[in-house]
């Protein structure tokens, strides 16, 4: 695989973290607004959840990922 396309799918698999959280955190907020017919003890779990994959997630792995130095 050349380096090109293995920088193109971690850029494409931080993207997808990067979504996957924020729609986990919308999902949370609108629990908590009553927007949807769930308990709204789950609405904060979600949140936290999505917020931590939204923002955490993509730096380790772009931590993991790093090129070492030289």
């Amino acid at each position: 695989m050349s380096d090109d396309n293995l920088a193109r799918q971690r850029f494409f698999a931080l993207t997808i973290m990067r979504l996957a959280g924020a729609i986990t955190a919308a999902i949370g907020l609108m629990v908590l607004a009553g927007k949807l017919d769930l308990p709204k003890e789950i609405g904060l779990p979600f949140v936290v959840v999505g917020v931590a994959v939204f923002l955490i997630v993509p730096l380790w792995l772009a931590r993991r990922w790093k090129s070492p130095r030289e």
